[in-house]
């Protein structure tokens, strides 16, 4: 019924949008009921534990058991939503962050793992551009839907929609879990402690250094990201938007995501990075509405073409018969540190430092990003021959 890349954007759809859609009503609850102090403490739990928990639990999973490993983390991700509508003090709230935080620091590595063992080579950039896209995508599109759900039942059915995407992402990719594994040497892990807390350190460890090449621009390509998302109020207030305006530049992030998701890229990749760094100095130096509304439709666009192109780089490094989870799981641990880095920082920063200053920053990150991932690309294209 459904083709096998088809299978992937559903799952990638309804679970992102059920995740944000939790996560939303999560916010809005724990500061309706407990005060807005602890909506900080909520994120906190949810980032901690991916960054201590992530690369150690990874590596517990041999190569054989990642469909089985990733099949029960989304189960588990469901069970957990309907258990919250039974409970929602603020304990339960912790400990549901808690417990699917460390489900997902596994769930999502493993996914991405899948992608590279389902997907043909010449086909994963498509395959991570779009996946990319519908992430972002859900993102732009469950705030606006998860408010007026709330309005109109309640946060509870809101958990029950992220419970059931659970559940419908693991069912339709039911088909691709019965394909053979790839055959990939699997060894025999025991459960320790010190494994566990051994990938708390940021370092690579023993990724391979082609690998590490493609890791660094992602951890670039993830530092322009976050801090977009920490002074787009701040620019957005420069130019003296209306929160009518505001909704059309979060509006136009969306469809430029869409647009990525439907048209292959229509420039080759380095005038995508000229295009891109274009797009973000006017986010950065114009404070014009009309203008950032427009730049933040060319990067939705061009951050999701980008995306596809840098995870299907590092999926490209791995060596034949190397587990790719622990790459994953190195990128995800990353992740958490570079957002939570920026989220913490930025705003604080930003009144010693100024507007112009991160500007600067930003446009310096994606220029040095456009370099390494033009350098990491050339050295895979030389060692692929």
């Amino acid at each position: 019924m459904f083709s096998l890349k088809k299978r992937i954007y559903i799952s990638t759809f309804v679970n992102s949008f059920g995740s944000w859609l939790t996560f939303l009503a999560i916010a809005l609850m724990t500061q309706e009921k407990y005060g807005t102090q602890h909506v900080a403490i909520v994120f906190l739990v949810q980032t901690l534990p991916a960054i201590i928990l992530s690369r150690g639990l990874a590596s517990l999973v041999p190569a054989d058991a990642v469909k089985k490993v990733y099949w029960v983390t989304q189960v588990l991700l469901g069970l957990c939503s309907f258990l919250l509508i039974l409970n929602q003090s603020l304990w339960a709230i912790y400990i549901f962050l808690f417990v699917t935080s460390v489900l997902k620091s596994l769930g999502n590595p493993l996914f991405n793992t899948l992608i590279g063992e389902w997907i043909k080579p010449e086909d994963q950039k498509e395959v991570f551009t779009r996946v990319g896209a519908l992430q972002a995508g859900t993102l732009a599109l469950a705030p606006a839907a998860g408010a007026w759900i709330k309005i109109a039942s309640s946060a509870s059915f809101l958990f029950i929609i992220d419970g059931i995407s659970f559940l419908i992402g693991v069912i339709v990719l039911l088909e691709l879990f019965r394909n053979s594994t790839k055959n990939i040497k699997s060894e025999k892990f025991v459960f320790t402690w010190k494994t566990i807390f051994a990938g708390i350190s940021p370092r690579p460890g023993g990724i391979p250094l082609l690998i590490q090449k493609g890791l660094l621009v992602w951890f670039l390509y993830l530092a322009v990201g976050a801090l977009i998302n920490a002074i787009e109020f701040p620019a957005f207030q420069r130019a003296a938007m209306t929160e009518q305006l505001i909704g059309y530049a979060m509006a136009a992030w969306g469809l430029g995501n869409l647009f990525a998701f439907l048209v292959k890229s229509p420039v080759n990749e380095k005038n995508l990075f000229v295009v891109f760094c274009f797009a973000l100095l006017c986010f950065s130096f114009v404070a014009n509405a009309h203008v950032l509304i427009v730049s933040f439709l060319f990067a939705g666009a061009l951050s999701s073409y980008l995306s596809g192109a840098i995870r299907a780089n590092i999926q490209n490094s791995v060596p034949e018969g190397y587990h790719a989870t622990p790459v994953w799981a190195y990128a995800n641990q990353m992740t958490q540190i570079i957002n939570l880095i920026a989220y913490s920082s930025v705003g604080f920063l930003l009144g010693y430092l100024g507007f112009y200053t991160f500007g600067a920053i930003l446009i310096l990150l994606a220029a040095v990003m456009s370099y390494k991932y033009l350098s990491a690309n050339l050295s895979l294209q030389k060692v692929r021959g």
